[in-house]
């Protein structure tokens, strides 16, 4: 199953990657990839969870918690507005 994630803001970046908070609609993991285009060159992926200002590996749905993602501008593009 796809991980799924209903984001509620994006911050600034942290080591180049972008935070997204919001809330888990299913189980996420570190290393998930949250979107790739059809051919696979762009993804969008989970690079580090925080869960009240701890690193977790997993979480699970329906809790909140911050997102770390590493993506191109495209991919990024395309998985927060399209």
């Amino acid at each position: 199953m796809t991980p799924q994630f209903e984001i509620s803001e994006v911050s600034a970046n942290k080591k180049d990657n972008i935070a997204v908070t919001g809330r888990a609609l299913n189980t996420i993991r570190q290393g998930d990839v949250l979107y790739a285009d059809p051919e696979g060159k762009e993804q969008v992926v989970v690079t580090e969870i925080r869960f009240r200002d701890q690193a977790i590996d997993q979480v699970e749905a329906p809790h909140a918690c911050t997102l770390f993602i590493a993506a191109n501008k495209s991919a990024l593009h395309k998985y927060l507005f399209v």
